[in-house]
């Protein structure tokens, strides 16, 4: 992604490190994208807060979002006005939960909780405000409070944890 710089893709939460199926989940993404024309698809926000291109990635006509999702290396994570194929990725997330198809199957419910004990995160749409603008700094609109998003960690500690 040397002409894009770093980028986020969109619609898909992979596990974070020290949480069941990490190496997996990255594993699967350099075999399929590592070294390889990849094309790509702007989000219709171009850039997160942190100056990442969000983009929809595909190889081979097969978009490497959507496979994250159906294969089972992802969970949905829904944050609009990026949400073009929300649905899509919806259906492919639940069709992995039903087929227990990789983090589905591999991480035991005790074991989809990260290493310092905390509750799995959730998916977007499982409880109230998780589906808000995401981003900001605590307060801000679209920042959600651990309260609102229990489970989920605060990754750079900005006191959002819907992100």
């Amino acid at each position: 992604m040397a002409g894009l710089g770093k980028v986020r893709l969109i619609g898909v939460d992979t596990p974070e490190r020290g949480r069941c199926f990490e190496d997996a989940a990255t594993a699967f993404t350099r075999e399929r994208l590592e070294g390889r024309l990849v094309e790509y698809e702007l989000g219709e926000d171009g850039t997160d807060r942190y100056d990442r291109t969000l983009a929809y990635l595909s190889r081979e006509g097969r978009m490497h979002n959507l496979a994250l999702l159906s294969e089972g290396y992802a969970k949905v994570l829904t944050i609009a006005p990026n949400d073009k194929y929300a649905p899509r990725f919806a259906r492919a997330e639940r069709g992995a939960e039903r087929a227990d198809a990789g983090l589905w199957g591999a991480c035991a419910r005790g074991e989809r909780e990260s290493v310092s004990g905390r509750a799995p995160a959730r998916t977007p749409g499982e409880g109230a405000g998780e589906r808000g603008g995401g981003g900001g700094s605590a307060g801000s609109p679209g920042c959600l409070t651990q309260a609102a998003c229990p489970g989920r960690r605060d990754g750079d500690g900005d006191g959002c944890y819907c992100e």
